[in-house]
């Protein structure tokens, strides 16, 4: 399965995975954790992040982007089945550099299910 991307000339993919990845940890784990580098040339304003998922039951499934160490974005399944969610968050004010960018997984119990995910920005 694949998200269905934006298509916005402004746009830019940073980062993309396929995990299929079964989640049953019920305290925050890395799922992934990569570096953007700003630039007067880079200037982007949002991050966006996409993803597919499912929780099982009564339980539910969290993503949790983190920026520089501080925590942006939640995104969070109660369905059943197969579910895409999205959000964003304002990065205009980061400083010119290398920002940290930390995406974590956890289920409240029982099993939850990444299917993908995508980062993107925007200008």
């Amino acid at each position: 399965m694949t998200i269905k991307r934006p298509h916005e000339s402004a746009l830019a993919c940073i980062a993309v995975d396929y995990p299929e990845l079964n989640v049953t940890n019920t305290t925050e784990d890395i799922l992934h954790e990569y570096y953007f580098l700003k630039t007067p040339l880079l200037d982007f304003k949002i991050l966006i992040i996409a993803a597919e998922g499912y929780a099982q039951s009564t339980y539910n499934l969290q993503i949790k982007v983190y920026l520089d160490d501080v925590l942006k974005i939640t995104l969070t399944w109660i369905e059943t089945t197969l579910t895409t969610k999205s959000d964003s968050c304002d990065v205009s004010g980061w400083a010119d550099g290398k920002h940290k960018i930390t995406i974590k997984k956890v289920v409240s119990g029982g099993t939850g299910r990444i299917q993908a995910f995508e980062n993107w920005v925007k200008k």
